[in-house]
């Protein structure tokens, strides 16, 4: 009888895994994927404005190396997070 009731148990930790495991996969890749859609919207949001300041004051707004320097930084988030999403789909 225990014989069994360890088997059952190895069959449903194992059930468990199978099922778990896919679905913290294909969540990590989304938390990602939506991670990078964020960073983009903030790329987006830094590069209007810089290019904003740009046509209107030129190099004399000196705000304007900050705000594209936070629009690069963001682009480098974004990227590199679709990046990271791509090779954790291709291992799978």
């Amino acid at each position: 009888m225990a014989e069994g009731g360890r088997r059952f148990a190895r069959g449903a930790s194992r059930f468990s895994a199978s099922l778990w495991r896919p679905f913290a996969h294909a969540t990590g890749i989304l938390g990602l994927q939506i991670t990078g859609v964020f960073f983009a919207l903030f790329t987006m949001i830094f590069a209007v404005h810089s290019w904003q300041l740009w046509k209107s004051a030129g190099l004399r707004d000196h705000h304007l190396p900050l705000y594209a320097a936070f629009a690069v930084l963001f682009a480098w988030f974004a990227v590199s997070s679709f990046w990271r999403a791509s090779r954790k789909q291709k291992r799978s």
